[in-house]
């Protein structure tokens, strides 16, 4: 007997620690008695909610199933685990576990509601619309339910529609978390940037010191070309906090965007300091040095981005261009190759794969590979010119006019191709003259 009253005694402190908001000193109570008595559903609840509190999802999972195996008739209980499943990525455990709140009780709102997000992680839109509707039916004004039939169009890259959504749940629920945001992300996709900057900053007003959204409204302003505002958010984000690596890799956008290369590198060598296996970060690096000239140091971080992202098609490629700059076509080479072999449809490859082959003087292997950067870009000019220039240099000059009368007829009003073709008759016109002249030559030094 004194043990069962040492449980309850037990709960009820825990429901003491619950209302101070000490979740973890409360398990202890909750687990205690859990230890005396096992067989209460009341006590799993308690102690599922507690671990949902401290964000320990799938102990809570745990305990909310050891709930309804004891009273399989606890809809709320249910319900709970069916948030925790969705928390947890565990779709079609939650889509279940809402279906058999459904059948206890078909009147009960939030088991609809809930399957509209899952609906729309799945991507079947059409039964996420039919679980707002039928939620509807039971409550017209539930903020969640348009937060995730607003989450569904978006996904379909429906933003008005889904703006309308998210402008109602602030309608309901003036202070919802994250609707300002949204809206201002929707707003964004269709271009309407002041209207964005407008809802970013309404939510900035609810959650002051939010760095992200900071950055998001930032890098809104810098996709804008609107330069000077965007710095100032980057830099207001890296006084709030300095060890974001995001704001620095943003700042150093802005800076780039300005020209100012030696201040972006610093700036992204200051992101490297924080996370040398960033994604991109080192591609960020090599661009800037390969615009100061630096080609060793460029190569040396491209190399490692391929570390990070083998298949990383825009540093092989910039990895390529740089080992050309180095006079290192032997290396380029395999870059370029490495490339073709993640993606054959790009014409740029084919035609930078022809150019190692030119500098290495194997003619043939060159003009294959800038035909084939032609096949999938007939108005490529930098590949028609390779061509002419590369059949001048070998002295085919019928080939080279063929090459260039069918490069202007891809290429309208090309400088570059028509100082090719007055080169090409310059160059003709002289080989001509050479040779006429040769027998006169010949002759006056027999004579």
């Amino acid at each position: 007997m004194n043990e069962w009253i040492n449980a309850e005694e037990r709960i009820e402190r825990a429901q003491e620690l619950c209302e101070a908001q000490r979740w973890a000193e409360a398990l202890v109570e909750i687990d205690k008695a859990l230890e005396i008595n096992p067989h209460v559903s009341g006590w799993w609840n308690s102690k599922a909610y507690l671990l949902d509190q401290l964000g320990h999802y799938q102990q809570a999972i745990e305990a909310y199933q050891q709930c309804v195996q004891i009273d399989n008739q606890d809809r709320d209980s249910l319900n709970a685990l069916g948030v925790d499943y969705v928390r947890t990525g565990q779709i079609m455990q939650a889509i279940a576990t809402f279906e058999k709140v459904q059948q206890l009780d078909p009147h009960y709102e939030p088991a609809y509601c809930h399957r509209i997000l899952l609906y729309t992680e799945l991507g079947d839109f059409e039964r996420a619309e039919e679980m707002f509707y039928l939620a509807q039916q039971l409550e017209e004004n539930c903020p969640h339910c348009f937060w995730h039939l607003g989450c569904s169009l978006w996904a379909r890259k429906d933003y008005k529609r889904a703006i309308f959504c998210w402008k109602k749940v602030l309608e309901i629920e003036p202070r919802y978390r994250g609707a300002q945001r949204r809206i201002a992300e929707a707003y964004r996709q269709l271009g309407e940037i002041n209207l964005a900057r407008q809802y970013y900053l309404a939510e900035y007003r609810q959650t002051p010191g939010d760095v992200e959204l900071l950055l998001d409204l930032g890098e809104m302003l810098l996709e804008a070309g609107r330069v000077a505002p965007a710095l100032a958010k980057f830099r207001h984000a890296l006084e709030l906090e300095p060890q974001r690596i995001r704001a620095y890799i943003l700042l150093g956008d802005a800076l780039s965007q300005l020209g100012a290369d030696r201040q972006a590198l610093k700036t992204y060598e200051s992101a490297l300091g924080l996370d040398d296996s960033m994604p991109g970060l080192h591609f960020k690096v090599g661009e800037r040095l390969m615009r100061m000239a630096r080609f060793d140091d460029a190569q040396f971080h491209y190399d490692q981005e391929l570390e990070i992202q083998p298949h990383h098609s825009p540093a092989l490629m910039a990895a390529g261009n740089c080992a050309l700059e180095r006079e290192r076509p032997d290396l380029a080479q395999n870059y370029f190759e490495r490339l073709i072999e993640i993606d054959d449809a790009l014409p740029g490859a084919y035609h930078n794969l022809g150019v190692c082959h030119f500098l290495r003087g194997e003619y043939d292997d060159g003009i294959t590979h800038c035909r084939q950067a032609l096949a999938l870009k007939d108005d490529y000019s930098l590949a028609w010119q390779k061509l002419v220039l590369v059949h001048i240099h070998l002295g085919q000059w019928r080939q080279a006019r063929q090459v260039l009368e069918d490069a202007l007829r891809h290429v309208h009003d090309d400088t570059a191709l028509q100082r090719l073709q007055r080169r090409w008759m310059v160059r003709r016109a002289a080989d001509w003259a050479r040779r006429l002249t040769l027998p006169l030559r010949r002759w006056v030094g027999a004579a």
